[in-house]
């Protein structure tokens, strides 16, 4: 799966969604939803420079240096049990937990490792998954 932008503007397009998608969490935003069913809010591709999260008027903003996808909370389940499978059959550690904010977040666990590399974990979840 390759990364590019005009797939982010195509994911954005075919599903809906108002705000702009990094391309190195497109492809994984558009197989969650569109093959999944399972419903994102926001999403990044991670940050090299890191800010805390803060909230203005109703949304929120999160700077980190990872990438993330957040859920809805009656996706959880679906999602964890996924990653489960994929965590016994690849190795590679992805979680969906609770950010402090209180959102669900799918995630690397946080360990000593690049934010490309978790950009390419990304690209691999998003490749299992489609082939599910």
């Amino acid at each position: 799966m390759t990364v590019s932008s005009s797939f982010a503007i195509r994911c954005k397009e075919e599903l809906k969604i108002k705000e702009e998608i990094d391309p190195h969490i497109a492809p994984l935003v558009f197989i969650l939803n569109a093959k999944l069913g399972v419903k994102t809010y926001k999403s990044c591709e991670g940050h090299e420079d890191i800010m805390p999260c803060f909230e203005s008027d109703d949304s929120w903003v999160i700077r980190l240096s990872y990438p993330w996808v957040k859920i809805g909370g009656d996706d959880v389940d679906v999602v964890r049990s996924l990653i489960s499978e994929y965590k016994s059959e690849n190795g590679i550690e992805w979680e969906v937990s609770q950010y402090r904010t209180g959102e669900w977040l799918l995630r690397p666990i946080q360990r000593n490792a690049t934010r490309a590399i978790f950009q390419q974990e990304a690209l691999d979840l998003a490749e299992y998954f489609e082939s599910l």
